[in-house]
């Protein structure tokens, strides 16, 4: 028997300093029925918008999915628009989300958000259309066993649509590589970056990719690798990260960002140096980046 899974919608009221005046419910199309997938940043956008789908459970499995219309409510929380997706995840997953994605601001201007699915008007180009990202999956993924879990790269490219069903655009990984379904969107010195973890085919190194989305020529591309090296990129506090920096590289200064974009640590660097030590001793638990201050950056956890 299949279930709705109810969700509770906060409305928001206006309060006046006098504790007589009632709070009275807003008229709205949304029933309580319907999940709000996600927030949308402004900066996505052209103007203030929630998408909502419907979410659905079979309570004698537990399996979960979604609906394909994604309704778009306006500030007044009226439907303004609807589309039908294409975002189903393979067979056999517990909950239909197709994608894991985390958008961070390394600018400082907005917190961490953490989006299933992202549905936007203005990343990939400027029109009025929304498009979203949909993972296409492998026949042959990548299984890697670690001593006490397994970690698994099914997905081989990301294609971008368009709410009319059509590609617009197509995040191509290299020959051999494979990703997962978590993908970071990044915004550093006001440009936008997707970082996805990748693993190699035949040797299971994993790698990260950076791809720079353009959105005056609507494109994204691959960015080169960055000047430098990180190892470890999960460590623990009060331990050392060593930081290699390639030949060439011009770099005057290495300097640990948190998740908010705010500057936590900054490492001299002096000509000539090709290694720098930093040290995670009173760094918070959690996502970081590690950066020259040129717009390259690699992604650290500490736990």
């Amino acid at each position: 028997m299949k279930k709705t899974l109810l969700t509770v919608l906060a409305c928001i009221a206006l309060f006046s300093a006098t504790a007589q005046n009632q709070i009275n419910p807003v008229e709205t199309e949304l029933s309580k029925n319907d999940l709000i997938e996600g927030y949308i940043p402004p900066v996505f956008t052209n103007g203030a918008y929630i998408c909502v789908q419907k979410y659905y459970e079979d309570e004698t499995t537990y399996q979960g999915w979604y609906s394909d219309t994604v309704n778009v409510i306006n500030s007044n929380l009226q439907v303004e628009r609807s589309f039908v997706v294409d975002i189903d995840s393979p067979e056999g997953e517990y909950d239909d989300r197709p994608l894991s994605l985390e958008f961070y601001d390394l600018d400082g201007n907005m917190w961490p958000e953490i989006i299933h699915t992202i549905y936007t008007q203005t990343l990939f180009n400027n029109n009025n259309n929304f498009e979203y990202i949909k993972p296409i999956y492998s026949a042959n993924p990548i299984v890697i066993q670690y001593d006490y879990y397994t970690d698994e790269y099914p997905i081989e490219r990301f294609d971008i649509l368009t709410e009319d069903g059509s590609v617009v655009n197509t995040i191509t990984l290299e020959d051999g590589y494979l990703a997962r379904p978590y993908i970071y969107l990044i915004k550093f010195g006001n440009k936008f970056y997707i970082y996805i973890g990748v693993a190699n085919s035949e040797s299971e190194e994993r790698e990260a990719a950076w791809y720079r989305i353009d959105q005056q020529t609507q494109s994204i591309s691959r960015v080169e690798n960055v000047p430098f090296k990180v190892f470890p990129t999960l460590t623990d506090r009060n331990s050392d990260i060593t930081v290699q920096l390639e030949d060439g590289t011009n770099a005057r200064e290495i300097v640990v960002v948190d998740a908010m974009g705010r500057e936590v640590k900054s490492f001299p660097v002096q000509p000539g140096q090709r290694e720098v030590k930093v040290s995670t001793r009173g760094l918070s638990a959690g996502l970081g980046f590690i950066t020259d201050r040129k717009n390259n950056a690699v992604k650290i956890i500490v736990r």
